[in-house]
């Protein structure tokens, strides 16, 4: 189980439909790959599915992070210090979209994937 600050992040996920919660790299001692993965976070002291991307944003910035996007959770509002988080299931390689909305396409079939990998 790994345990990171939250950090603000862009509010890009929000905007296409996928808010994410965004943590900090700098204590964190990552020994995987870069790509999209099924994990656990803890919230409201319970384990909850979610996406989680680790490397440069592609098809954004190019800036790497660190950000969570909880499956089946409606609180949009994340107001968490910390967040722990455990690593499930490499999913994917980071790709380069051609637009948002095929990130948005590719981002319901990782969805989709995760929930018949865990659900």
């Amino acid at each position: 189980m790994y345990k990171s600050k939250v950090v603000s992040g862009n509010k890009l996920g929000r905007e296409i439909g996928f808010p994410t919660i965004n943590v900090s790299l700098e204590s964190l001692d990552l020994d995987f790959e870069f790509g999209v993965y099924s994990c656990h976070v803890v919230v409201d002291n319970q384990k909850r599915l979610a996406a989680m991307h680790y490397g440069p944003k592609k098809t954004i910035d190019n800036i790497v992070s660190l950000e969570f996007h909880i499956l089946d959770y409606n609180d949009f509002n994340y107001k968490f210090e910390f967040l722990e988080f455990e690593v499930l299931k490499f999913i994917r390689p980071l790709v380069k979209f051609s637009s948002l909305i095929e990130l948005q396409k590719q981002i319901n079939l990782d969805l989709l994937k995760i929930k018949s990998l865990h659900g």
